[in-house]
Formats: structure tokens, sequence, C-alpha cells
């Protein structure tokens, strides 16, 4: 598995389109494939946020995780975020998910973010291993979510 820059690799952003849109159109229904598009293209950086990192086995796209500046509705005041972390089905159970919130999070840390945050509606069991803390529970839309901080080093 190799973990690049979205950017190094365009051509795979409507693919990760439709899989962000289709997991998370519950939670933004105005997010759908078109604005998942317009904001994977928008990651264009290689150090700076945001961005999109993905994770391929040959050809094959195994995920994708991003940097965001914001996330959450009502959390503006905290930044930045981990975000959109989606490992297809098929790939899912062998680590991806694990490696790619770390590359993320040492490219963070890279940058000098001392702190990263992110909100899940089911993951937390999944980010705490990863050494995330629950900050605080909120709702998005008619879901309850957690936000979770991580201190990096």
């Amino acid at each position: 598995m190799q973990i690049d820059p979205l950017v190094d690799h365009p051509g795979l952003a409507p693919i990760l389109a439709r899989w962000h849109g289709d997991e998370w159109e519950d939670l933004r229904p105005h997010w759908g494939y078109q604005a998942a598009l317009d904001e994977l293209r928008s990651h264009t950086n290689r150090d700076a946020i945001p961005f999109t990192l993905v994770a391929l086995d040959g050809d094959l796209v195994l995920g994708s995780v991003s940097l965001i500046v914001e996330d959450l509705p009502g959390w503006e005041h905290l930044t930045p975020w981990l975000a959109s972390v989606f490992v297809a089905p098929d790939a899912r159970g062998r680590g991806v998910g694990t490696a790619m919130v770390e590359y993320a999070a040492q490219f963070a840390s890279r940058l000098g973010i001392t702190r990263l945050h992110l909100f899940t509606g089911g993951q937390e069991d999944f980010y705490r291993r990863l050494g995330w803390t629950a900050l605080a529970a909120s709702r998005l839309r008619d879901h309850d979510v957690l936000v979770m901080i991580r201190e990096l080093r």
C-alpha cells in the first residue's frame, strides 16, 4: 500500500467523490457527488491545508482522508480537522484507515500543527485506539456525533 497526495492522482477525485457523497449524504444532504468532487478538486496543496491523501494498492483505490480548516457547523472555533476518512468496503479490516490517519497526523505535525479535531458518528473506538480523546457530544442534523481531539508531537 502507498499513500499519496490526491493532487498526484487527480483522476481519482470522481470515485472518491462518489464514495463520500454516498457515505455521508444523510449527514450532509447538500454535500453530494458534485460538492464532494468540487471540494476534492480544490485540495491541490502539497504543504498546506486543505489536503487530501489517497491510499492505493497499485491502481486500486483503497481509501482517502482529508485535513481541512473546518468541518462541523457550530465548531468553527476549532481548527484544523481530520475529515472524510473513508476506506473502500473491500479494503476494510486491513489497516488502511489506521495508516491513512497516522500519515495525515504526521503531515499535520510537520506543518507545526499541535492538535487535530474530528467528529464521528460511530467510529469512536477506532479513533480512541489511535490516541484520540473525546471532547464533547454534538449533533449534526438528526445525528449524535462526538467531537474528538488528538494532541500531536
